[in-house]
């Protein structure tokens, strides 16, 4: 990682034990040398369990889809997932530039509402993965709660989305081929 790639994420907001949660894994990473996919699993297990998130996945930007190529324990059978880039929230964060928050999905007109229906999910937070200067991905950490996430999750989906930009900075370009 570059040494300004944390500045100005702000956070004020975490606790001593979420910083040490989040140090923790990045010394694992450094430590076990981890590959691509381990890292990505590493990264969206913590994230999840930081934000009390029903499960996590990083999407990667494949033509216009994203595709589910790290996902949470729990929701392994997620992996490889499709969804449209256009009319979701993910498309969406990565038009906008910036973190996306839902509260409930069943009144929030960003979001496809049936596909969020068809997997029971209420509320969730998007942030875009960069690379290169170019739209890579994003990382959503997604509840089965409305109303789930406050600021302090946005914070940790920041700082977390900032270390899978760093840790697909040599293996991921956003136009690789799938």
């Amino acid at each position: 990682m570059s040494d300004d790639s944390l500045q100005g994420i702000d956070v004020s907001l975490l606790s001593k034990e979420q910083l040490m949660a989040i140090v923790d894994a990045l010394a694992s990473l450094i430590r076990t040398r981890a590959t691509e996919q381990e890292s990505l699993e590493i990264i969206v297990n913590l994230a999840c369990q930081l934000t009390y998130s029903a499960g996590a996945a990083v999407e990667k930007v494949v033509d216009d889809h994203l595709v589910y190529v790290g996902v949470t324990d729990n929701t392994k059978h997620n992996d490889g997932l499709h969804i449209p880039l256009e009319g979701s929230l993910s498309g969406r964060c990565l038009n906008e530039k910036r973190l996306l928050r839902c509260d409930d999905a069943q009144t929030d007109d960003r979001v496809d509402k049936e596909a969020c229906e068809k997997v029971g999910l209420r509320s969730m937070m998007v942030a875009p993965v960069t690379f290169d200067g170019g739209d890579a991905g994003v990382l959503k950490v997604f509840s089965m709660k409305a109303c789930a996430y406050d600021d302090v999750d946005e914070q940790i989906l920041r700082v977390f989305t900032t270390i899978v930009s760093h840790t697909l900075a040599e293996g991921w370009p956003a136009d690789a081929p799938q």
